[in-house]
Formats: structure tokens, C-alpha cells, sequence
């Protein structure tokens, strides 16, 4: 399956879909340390650059969409501004993506606080578009205390074009 990753980072999303045969189309990451080693780990890919500037119709046809926004106006750790903040607003620029590919499927990844920012008036508006765009969506907060050392409770989304049959992913144990 080929997949398109939208803020890749250092390529977590890319790590698992490549060990199980994904080819990349693309990335999207502006920060060019993080880029380095995400170059570093050998994940042939162009990189668009940034979100905002990327148009749709410039990116090859992929099967899955990975995206993993800035956490930090989400986060109980950060600022809290959700989407009235810089990276906030950045949440939403993936909608574009979908819209015009229609993959079909999507991971999103990001820190629990999205889930009650802005008295969940923000996760709202994110499973509206969701839904408006067409895809069936499971969610749930995984801790990943089970595989590190620390207690780490990250938000994972994910969507299947609606009417697919994807099976279902959630609950997991965490």
C-alpha cells in the first residue's frame, strides 16, 4: 500500500508501514533537523514541505494518510490555546488531503488533551469534518507504559472510507 505522511517527524508512522511492505509517496515536514533523521532512517520520499503550502492535485494517489499535527496547543504540558493558536491551527489542514485522494484509510496520532480542549468543542469539529469528508472513524487513548518506561497517553484516530467493511481496530489494551 502506498501512504502519504503528513507532519512525518523522525517517521514513527513510517517505521511500522514500511516493515509491513508501505511504500511512501511523500512527506511533509518542515523542521529540517527532524527531516535529517527521518532522511536518516531511509525513507525514500520527497518531501512536500509545508502543510499549508502543499496542493492536493502535487501528491501521488496513496492508500493511507498518516498524520501526527503539533501537539503543543493541546496538551495539558502546553500552551492549551487549541486552535486559536499557531500549531492549532494546523490540525485541520489535513482535511484538504483527504478530501481530494479520498485514501482509504487514515492514522491520526496526537495527545489526549485534544480530546477536551476548548470544552471538546475542538474534537467536535474534528469528527464533523470526519464524517463530512466520508469516513467511518475508531478512536481511543493508548498509553504506551506496556512498551516504554514512562506513562505516555497519546489520542489515535482512525478512519476507513465509510461502507468499506474495515474491521474494527478499538478497543485495544492499554
Amino acid at each position: 500500500m502506498k501512504y502519504f505522511s503528513a507532519f512525518s517527524g523522525i517517521g514513527c508512522f513510517d517505521f511500522v508501514l514500511s516493515k509491513l511492505g508501505g511504500m511512501c509517496v511523500g512527506h511533509s515536514e518542515i523542521d529540517k533537523y527532524t527531516d535529517a533523521i527521518y532522511a536518516y532512517q531511509k525513507y525514500d520520499s520527497t518531501n512536500f514541505g509545508d502543510i499549508r503550502n502543499i496542493q492536493p492535485k502535487d501528491i501521488p494517489s496513496y492508500d493511507i494518510l498518516t498524520w501526527s499535527a503539533p501537539c503543543q496547543n493541546f496538551s495539558v504540558a502546553g500552551s492549551r490555546k487549541g486552535i486559536e493558536g499557531f500549531r492549532g491551527k494546523l490540525l485541520f489542514q489535513f482535511i484538504p488531503l483527504l478530501e481530494y485522494h479520498q485514501p482509504k484509510y487514515f492514522f491520526l496520532e496526537n495527545v489526549k488533551g485534544l480530546l477536551n480542549i476548548q470544552n471538546g468543542e475542538v474534537t467536535n469539529k474534528l469528527f464533523k469534518s470526519l464524517d463530512q469528508c466520508g469516513y467511518d472513524i475508531s478512536w481511543q487513548v493508548v498509553n504506551a507504559r506496556r512498551w516504554i518506561p514512562q506513562n505516555r497517553e497519546r489520542l489515535f484516530i482512525v478512519g476507513s472510507i465509510r461502507g468499506s467493511g474495515a474491521r474494527k481496530i478499538f478497543p485495544l489494551i492499554s
